[in-house]
């Protein structure tokens, strides 16, 4: 699941809304989120800004730093299989 945090402006169309008559809604923030090939928004409350904002950034530095480490993983994998050629000779 991907996370991110949006602010978007949202219209209602809405018969009697505010929008109807040029008062614009917004900008509110949602959570935008992938799962099965849709995203999907969810509003966030203005008392929750803060915690949404902390755990969206944590869940960026993992996403980051396990990136780091596939990238990692994948140069030592290759050094192993130099490594292995090098040490390891075919029987004449």
């Amino acid at each position: 699941m991907v996370l991110d945090r949006k602010k978007l402006e949202l219209y209602m169309e809405k018969k009697g809304c505010r929008c109807e008559r040029g008062y614009k809604h917004g900008p509110y923030w949602c959570i935008s989120s992938l799962k099965d090939k849709k995203t999907h928004l969810k509003a966030i409350a203005k008392r929750d800004l803060i915690m949404v904002k902390v755990k969206t950034d944590n869940y960026r530095e993992y996403q980051r730093q396990m990136a780091e480490l596939r990238r990692l993983h994948f140069q030592v994998w290759d050094l192993l299989k130099q490594l292995r050629d090098e040490k390891i000779k075919e029987y004449p």
